[in-house]
């Protein structure tokens, strides 16, 4: 956060730049050392993760050939790699943190977005769900042999499977929890009601789609996708009143 600090190192940058033939928006560069201390400051560390981690071609487009919607970094988690302790470190760094303005996380994202939309560190909402959905993923892989990521499990069918291992938590106490998240009013309510929800899930082993979890929360509030919400709350409750919470 601090100016003088933040001019040392990209003093000490430009040197390697000018050996390499690599030039800087100096305008560019001036404008966002002016907003570092404003309100403007994610803004800027958020544009700069972005192009860092996806950079622009010689003409200033979006690299090519990039799905809309890639795998997430947990679909290939190993937990037993020699980062993983570091990983999920640097994913729990981001909770409660407004998406790419942790620097940590830069290299975990795989939102794709179109190269205006990453100079100007654009706050999407696929950025923002991601970022959630890495966060959250951090929290609950802590500590566990096993990947957490398991598909076909919604917040809805782990409260069921919570409540049949009989772990010390009643069902009137779990459907509050859940209800509780259920009414959620937008996506930041419901990644802070799965923030309450996470450390349970891992303390019973019990597992979460985070693919799923990522689409719920992009769409929960979006005023383009009404029928996701309502969607979302009827199925998620289903699930957890199955009999057989495997069916």
């Amino acid at each position: 956060m601090d100016l003088d600090e933040l001019v040392h190192h990209v003093r000490a940058l430009v040197p390697l730049l000018r050996q390499a033939g690599i030039g800087l928006d100096y305008t560019r560069l001036h404008r966002d050392l002016c907003d570092w201390l404003t309100p403007r400051h994610g803004r800027v560390l958020r544009a700069w993760g972005l192009q860092f981690t996806k950079p622009a071609d010689a003409n200033g487009q979006g690299i090519p050939g990039a799905k809309k919607v890639q795998p997430g970094f947990w679909d290939g988690f190993d937990p037993a790699g020699a980062d993983a302790g570091a990983d999920l470190a640097a994913l729990r760094a981001g909770l409660g943190e407004e998406a790419g303005t942790v620097p940590a996380m830069w290299g975990f994202y795989r939102t794709t977005m179109g190269s205006d939309l990453r100079v100007r560190g654009a706050l999407t909402r696929a950025l923002t769900a991601e970022h959630a959905a890495l966060s959250l993923f951090g929290l609950h892989q802590q500590g566990r042999r096993q990947s957490v990521h398991t598909p076909g499990v919604s917040p809805g069918a782990a409260c069921r499977l919570l409540l049949a291992q009989g772990d010390g938590v009643g069902q009137a106490a779990l459907e509050e929890r859940l209800g509780i998240l259920l009414t959620s009013a937008d996506a930041g309510e419901l990644a802070h009601h799965l923030r309450s929800l996470v450390p349970l899930l891992r303390k019973a082993g019990i597992g979460l789609d985070y693919d799923l979890l990522r689409r719920a929360l992009r769409n929960w509030d979006d005023p383009q996708r009404p029928d996701a919400q309502p969607g979302l709350r009827s199925m998620w409750d289903r699930d957890f009143h199955r009999k057989d919470p495997a069916a």
